[in-house]
């Protein structure tokens, strides 16, 4: 689908896209105070935040979102395998 097409494109240098998932809907409300981001609507919302990256939306996304992984849990490059599952929208997620 169009999340592993997405994928695929930035194996070969394609920044254009954004991948959408759940993490990415989290990151867009947590980070952005975008609260009605969803599944359904997130394209429009990264389209807002990100264009002006362009072609290289996803570079600036991925950056920021790592920025806010290091921000929540220190430096990533120390964290142990078994702790990586604190990195997930499930985990992270806040009520």
């Amino acid at each position: 689908g169009p999340f592993v097409a997405d994928n695929l494109l930035m194996l070969v240098g394609i920044y254009k896209n954004i991948s959408v998932d759940s993490e990415t809907v989290r990151h867009v409300k947590m980070v952005h105070g975008q609260s009605k981001c969803t599944l359904a609507n997130a394209s429009h919302h990264l389209s807002t935040l990100y264009d002006r990256f362009s072609p290289y939306q996803f570079l600036a996304y991925w950056r920021e979102l790592w920025s806010d992984y290091s921000a929540m849990h220190g430096d990533l490059s120390k964290l142990p395998p078994d702790q990586y599952f604190k990195l997930t929208a499930a985990h992270m997620k806040r009520s």
